[in-house]
Parts: structure tokens; C-alpha cells; sequence
């Protein structure tokens, strides 16, 4: 009986892997997962004595045709600004009588040097290049009895700050932070609408694997908030190959495919919930994680890394890590959010989250833990162009 049992065992876990494949990944045309053609540029920028090589909290933005990288630096209490254009350390911007809120910070967005937005737990702040504080925004006064309803307004590296101009005042998009761990059903993106001065919660909800699952994903649970335009609002998930757009106009979602050639495009799902964090550990690293995905305005074009799914365990008895994952970047067209091709990174070289898409492409931190070349008083960037 046991030489019997063992197959039909493996023949059941096949059948629900592909039947879970085929219910829940949108189709899609592979592309192969092989280097395609792309131009490199590389930017250095040398520090000062307090000056950092990379920023876990970070804002692009462009003004007067010059593009700017402004980095949180919390050893230095301050924030950190560069000009990406002529290659050079600008000033660090202390906060005027409040140095110390630079530990509390959650995320930062730079709109230009007199609207810089920064994030606190509860309160969105708006300073300008000189470090004073212009206005303060008391979100859970906003909020008030609403706060149960609406969630905590959060972000993270997965839901970076957002903010997305408009002649009426602009709006932000945060994540909908909930006390319970179980997202099934629920709304979990904030809109907050700085001319009105309240806070809505969009129709965007976990996929329909993470509720037929009960949201038994481990370390893989994120929602990603890609980018927003005036139309859509791009996210996916870490669990999942699909993309997302979700429409401005008429409040709705649709999903693309997103398949990757020889990476696993759904997550195996916890048998039940426990907090082994050694389970979840093995969990993540023997599946993909989808990062967020990221539009390229210039190029018309949508990248999403991932992160591929490798065993724990390896031949030679020791144990794989998060860290030796290695990075794919997927490109994808805006319009028809088709996959045009798909991009192998070196082993080792990149580090996850410290990208950003700017005027000449998509920039990359190359700051791996294991990249044994990084300078630590050199801010360096590699932006890959792709052209569709």
C-alpha cells in the first residue's frame, strides 16, 4: 500500500497546484526569461561625511528640467538631497526645531523643494527645502469615529507614499492598515483628498487566492501599490504573477497576466495558521515574490522585479537565504499591459525596494548585502533604459 499511496499523494498535490494555476493566473503569452537588450548608465555621486550609499525611504522628482533624489537619513537626523542631473550632493535638509521626528518618519514624496510630504504615524506633514514645517495633517482627527471603518492610513516599502496632483488640491493614497491579520473582503487602499480634507476607502481588495485561502500566505500577504496616474492606480500582489489597474473613472479593476518563464507564478498557500516563523520563512523563499510594479511615464512602459523561488535547502547542506533569491525584471507595455520581455539581473549585485523609475530609465540600487563592490562614500545608481 505505502508504494501506492506515495504517487497518488503527488498525482493530488499536482492537480491542485495546476487547478489553483489555472483558476486563479490570468493567461498570458510567456516570455522567455532570458537577457534582453538594454542600456546601462551608471551614476556616481560622492558623499560627505554623513552622506549614505542608499536609502531604505527615498522620493524622485523633477523641477525645472532637473531631476532630484531626496533620501531619509536617519543617522544624520536629517534628509538627504541630490541632483541626479549634474551628478552631485546638494545640502542636507534638517527639520526646523524638530530633528528628532526624523526617526518617526514613514515615508517621504517630493513634489518640488516647497512641497515635500512626509509621513508620520497619524499625520502627513508638508515641509519645504529649507527644513520648515508648512502644515500638519492630524489624519486621525480626520477620521475620527470613522478610524474602525476606514483602517489605519500606512505605507511601507511595498505602499510607498503617493501623491498625485490635480487642480482641485491633489490626493494621497495610503494602505488600510487593520488590527486583524485577515484582509478577506475588505477594502484596503486610502484615498485622501487634500482639497476636501477627507479620506475615502477604493473598492481594491485582496485577490480572490488570498480570500479562498483565508490569507494562509505567510510573509507573502503585501499588497503592492505600484504607481497612479490621473486614469489608474497600477498594484499586484506578492502571492501572484497578475497585474492590476485600477480605474480612476468608473472605480473599477482589471487583471493581466504576468507569468514568468520557469518562476512559480502563484505561492503555495499555508495548511493552517501559525506563527512558525521558520515555516514562513521556508515558505517565502521556496516562492516567487512579486514586487510592486512601477510606471515608466517616459517610456510608456510597466517594470515588476521579482524575486525568484528557489529550495531552502541546498545540496551541499547548507540552507538557501531571502538574500540569495535573484532578481527578474519583468517589462510590461502601459496600454495593453502585455509582457514584452523579461530581464535577468546578476546574482548578488541588486538590492530590493531601492528602485525608482526617472527620465533615463529604471534605477537600481547596486547594494546587495553580498555585493562585495559597493563604496560606502559613493551614492551610486545603475538606470536600465528599455526601449518598446
Amino acid at each position: 500500500m505505502r508504494k501506492v499511496t506515495l504517487p497518488i499523494i503527488l498525482i493530488g498535490l499536482l492537480s491542485a497546484c495546476s487547478h489553483d494555476r489555472s483558476q486563479y493566473i490570468k493567461e498570458t503569452t510567456l516570455v522567455e526569461t532570458v537577457n534582453v537588450r538594454a542600456t546601462v548608465d551608471t551614476i556616481r555621486i560622492l558623499l560627505d561625511s554623513i552622506g549614505l550609499n542608499s536609502y531604505i525611504d527615498f522620493s524622485y522628482f523633477i523641477t525645472s528640467d532637473k531631476e532630484y533624489f531626496l533620501g531619509r537619513n536617519n543617522s544624520g537626523k536629517c534628509f538627504d538631497l541630490f541632483d541626479l542631473t549634474s551628478r552631485k550632493f546638494v545640502t542636507h535638509i534638517f527639520l526646523k526645531d524638530e530633528n528628532d521626528l526624523i526617526a518617526d518618519v514613514k515615508a517621504v514624496k517630493a513634489i518640488d523643494f516647497d512641497n515635500i510630504l512626509v509621513m508620520l504615524r497619524g499625520k502627513l506633514l508638508t515641509i519645504d527645502s529649507s527644513g520648515v514645517i508648512k502644515q500638519t495633517i492630524d489624519l486621525y482627527k480626520i477620521m475620527g469615529a470613522d478610524f474602525e471603518r476606514l483602517g489605519d492610513p500606512a505605507v511601507h516599502n511595498h505602499f510607498p507614499l503617493n501623491y498625485l496632483p490635480s487642480e482641485q488640491g491633489g490626493t494621497t493614497l495610503f494602505y488600510s492598515h487593520r488590527s486583524t491579520s485577515n484582509y478577506v473582503g475588505k477594502d484596503v487602499v486610502l484615498e485622501f483628498d487634500h482639497n476636501a480634507n477627507k479620506l475615502t476607502l477604493l473598492p481594491i481588495k485582496y485577490s480572490p487566492y488570498y480570500s479562498d485561502k483565508d490569507g494562509y500566505l505567510g510573509y507573502l500577504t503585501y499588497i503592492n501599490f505600484g504607481d497612479a496616474t490621473i486614469d489608474y492606480i497600477y498594484y499586484n500582489f506578492a502571492y501572484e504573477s497578475n497585474l492590476y489597474r485600477f480605474n480612476r473613472h468608473n472605480q473599477q479593476s482589471e487583471v493581466f497576466g504576468g507569468e514568468v518563464h520557469g518562476v512559480r507564478p502563484l505561492a503555495t498557500a499555508l495548511e493552517s495558521p501559525n506563527e512558525d516563523q521558520q515555516q514562513w520563512t521556508t515558505h517565502a523563499i521556496e516562492n516567487a515574490h512579486y514586487f510592486r510594479p512601477l510606471y515608466d511615464q517616459f517610456r510608456h512602459l510597466i517594470y515588476r522585479p521579482v524575486w525568484k523561488d528557489i529550495k531552502y535547502e541546498r545540496e551541499d547542506s547548507y540552507f538557501n537565504d531571502f538574500i540569495d533569491k535573484n532578481l527578474v525584471i519583468s517589462v510590461f507595455d502601459d496600454h495593453g499591459m502585455k509582457p514584452i520581455a523579461n530581464h535577468t539581473l546578476p546574482p548578488m549585485r541588486y538590492a530590493i525596494h531601492k528602485w525608482f523609475v526617472s527620465k533615463d530609465g529604471l534605477a537600481l540600487s547596486p547594494t546587495h548585502p553580498e555585493n562585495k563592490n559597493v563604496k560606502k562614500n559613493t551614492l551610486e545608481l545603475h538606470v536600465f533604459r528599455f526601449e518598446n
